[in-house]
């Protein structure tokens, strides 16, 4: 999913990193190049499967205008989903693990919760972001500048 373009630039927001990646790309629409996010901008995601707390079976990411649920896949590397809640810039965002396959019920553990930087969809070469990854439990995510 990270194989074109630029090597993947990493900011550290916090402590308590481990695997367990909410990986996000943006689909049907043109990056834009403003310097945040588009919020009429569609993202699909995948959901990296090792490092999740242990009896994981669902995650769920939000923000305030939306989440998306995927189910996990066990034994494999990703579980794909459909994210269709915006994915911006300076926007907190709250990932949820789950005991059930549907993002219900009792929560595996605590929710996690990321802000991205302002800048996040642009580098200082000015290429619009294209993947975000979200790092369970938090404290880590990724961009894709220029792929």
């Amino acid at each position: 999913m990270f194989s074109s373009g630029r090597p993947l630039r990493r900011r550290a927001l916090g402590a308590g990193v481990s695997a367990g990646l909410v990986l996000a790309t943006v689909v049907g629409a043109t990056a834009v190049s403003t310097g945040t996010a588009s919020a009429a901008t569609p993202w699909t995601g995948q959901v990296l499967n090792s490092g999740l707390p242990s009896g994981t079976n669902s995650v769920r990411l939000s923000e305030g205008g939306g989440s998306s649920c995927a189910t996990i896949v066990h034994g494999t590397v990703l579980s794909n989903f459909n994210f269709r809640a915006t994915i911006r810039a300076d926007l907190v965002y709250t990932l949820r693990t789950y005991r059930s396959t549907n993002c219900s019920g009792a929560e595996v553990a605590g929710a996690s919760t990321y802000r991205l930087p302002a800048d996040s969809d642009r580098a200082d070469t000015g290429l619009d972001c294209k993947q975000v990854a979200f790092q369970y439990p938090r404290g880590v995510h990724w961009v894709n500048y220029g792929g």
